[in-house]
């Protein structure tokens, strides 16, 4: 499986000829996912906010999955859960009000997306997660978890690689924090940004590791 970071909380997941995008963006968020990554079978939107649900962008007229539930879609397994938003819409804005979280079973491996995560999760949110072995976090406070928030997530589902996102990164136009403090409480030192990770169930490490992935997204015209 190769993991590409487009930026914010987006991601692409890709298996043979299977593509699954997670959370796309619009150009309004002061950059754009690349014209050659948006290719998609399947799509995840964690939430409502359009910097979470520009799936309008994407081409290869992908399966759209928004809430919860339990799907099987081009031979990956899909799981929503269903988590109050980190920030809610207020009463002048539109939108819903929850956040879902995607886990995606592939090659062997569940990965958990956790989208605009808020707080502590139940213990029975936390079973419904599946054990995944790779967790996309986001780090960046402000409008969803704070970095010790984040760190606490992570020791909580035990994950064996951690990617972070919705953090501060150039030219994303959003009031987030950067990484650092993210990394200072999980106690890893900073380390140099990968362009895409290729994982295995073979080469999964026995303990925690994170890993930083640059983003793929190019400025906004």
């Amino acid at each position: 499986m190769e993991i590409t970071w487009l930026s914010h909380s987006s991601f692409r997941l890709r298996s043979g000829s299977t593509t699954l995008i997670a959370d796309p963006f619009p150009d309004s968020l002061g950059v754009s996912m690349p014209a050659g990554l948006r290719e998609a079978q399947v799509v995840t939107v964690s939430n409502t906010h359009p910097n979470h649900s520009a799936s309008n962008l994407l081409n290869g007229d992908p399966v759209l999955l928004n809430g919860p539930g339990e799907y099987e879609v081009a031979n990956l397994y899909i799981k929503g859960v269903r988590t109050p938003l980190a920030q809610p819409p207020s009463e002048e804005e539109e939108g819903s009000p929850w956040n879902t979280i995607f886990t995606v079973e592939i090659e062997g491996m569940v990965v958990c997306h956790l989208g605009d995560l808020g707080g502590p999760l139940l213990s029975r949110q936390i079973e419904e997660l599946s054990s995944p072995q790779i967790l996309l976090v986001p780090v960046g406070g402000h409008c969803t978890l704070t970095s010790a928030e984040a760190a606490d997530i992570v020791n909580v589902i035990s994950p064996r690689i951690v990617i972070p996102m919705h953090y501060q990164t150039p030219g994303v136009e959003a009031e987030l924090d950067g990484l650092a403090p993210f990394l200072k409480e999980l106690g890893v030192k900073a380390q140099e940004p990968q362009s895409r990770l290729t994982v295995t169930k073979a080469n999964l490490p026995d303990e925690l590791q994170v890993v930083v992935l640059h983003a793929a997204a190019v400025s906004s015209p």
